[in-house]
């Protein structure tokens, strides 16, 4: 795999975490939220490269779509399930709310526990029946799935809905985004280079726009702006790392341990020394690193029915 989608990935994972040492010190500010959303469909857009590399190397149609879901299933759906179930006693406990089975359906079996790799599943499924179709051609996807990211990023009254549809109808742009770069990856990355200061002073300029007037579709266009910005940072100035490497390539279960580390360390420290302002800094460097030795123990045991 290449460095810089491992650095990515590790990137991403430590601007959430450090995202919810914020929410569970009870210090959240809002201006994180366009920054964790930003990271977030940056995650999709490396997801989205990683699926169309992934099918250039497929020799038979017939077996991609099997193959697909299978992958779903193991690498998203069913470790999101584990998680969410063992993780579902502890979290009551935590609100001080008595455990339901009603509660227990919609936001275990329903995919809202962990909303991002629900999201992720819908998208991957949108895109591998898609690929599983002779038509339209890979070219024409991003164009394709406009209409569907409209529906996801309106929302129609449906975002509640079990496993996040609509906003993995939301991620499909974002995933035909990454498909895109990785077809034209030499051209993008050449016009990058030769046009830096021009998309520089772009960005500038969509960032502060957004900045003043920070409505939904503005936020939309920033966030797309976002990603060659991010990419091209992390590609110029990644290095291989044993430690970005191990983040990156493990990314998520870093997810799925994001929710229980930095809680269980901002209820300690709440009640042996109170939350203070630099409280988030110090359970964002425990948390991640709990959840490093966490995931290497998962990994040594090789659950054969999910990959992690």
């Amino acid at each position: 795999m290449k460095d810089w989608i491992d650095a990515t990935r590790a990137a991403c994972m430590l601007v959430i975490y450090l995202f919810h040492a914020y929410v569970y010190c009870q210090l959240f500010d809002e201006r994180l939220m366009g920054l964790i959303y930003v990271t977030i469909n940056v995650f999709v857009v490396v997801s989205g490269y990683l699926f169309y590399q992934n099918h250039a190397a497929e020799n038979t149609r017939r077996l991609s779509l099997r193959t697909d879901v299978r992958r779903i299933l193991e690498r998203l759906v069913w470790p999101s399930t584990v998680f969410a179930t063992a993780l579902f006693v502890p979290k009551m406990w935590f609100n001080h709310t008595e455990p339901q089975w009603d509660v227990f359906c919609y936001n275990v079996l329903g995919g809202m526990t962990f909303w991002f790799t629900s999201a992720l599943a819908v998208a991957q499924l949108f895109f591998a029946l898609l690929f599983a179709m002779k038509k339209p051609g890979r070219g024409w996807h991003v164009l394709v799935v406009v209409p569907f990211f409209l529906l996801g990023f309106w929302r129609p009254g449906l975002s509640d809905f079990p496993w996040r549809w609509t906003d993995g109808l939301e991620f499909t742009l974002y995933f035909a985004l990454g498909g895109c770069y990785f077809m034209h990856e030499a051209q993008a990355n050449r016009l990058i280079r030769r046009h830096r200061v021009v998309l520089t002073v772009l960005y500038g300029f969509i960032a502060a726009v957004y900045a003043l007037y920070p409505t939904p579709w503005v936020f939309m266009v920033f966030n797309v702006a976002s990603f060659p910005v991010a990419i091209a940072c992390i590609r110029r100035f990644s290095r291989p790392h044993r430690a970005i490497t191990f983040v990156g390539r493990n990314s998520l279960v870093f997810y799925l341990l994001c929710g229980l580390t930095p809680a269980a360390f901002a209820t300690l420290l709440r009640h042996t020394c109170g939350i203070h302002a630099w409280t988030p800094w110090v359970v964002f460097p425990l948390s991640f690193a709990t959840s490093a030795a966490l995931t290497y123990g998962l990994k040594r045991c090789k659950i054969r029915w999910m990959r992690l």
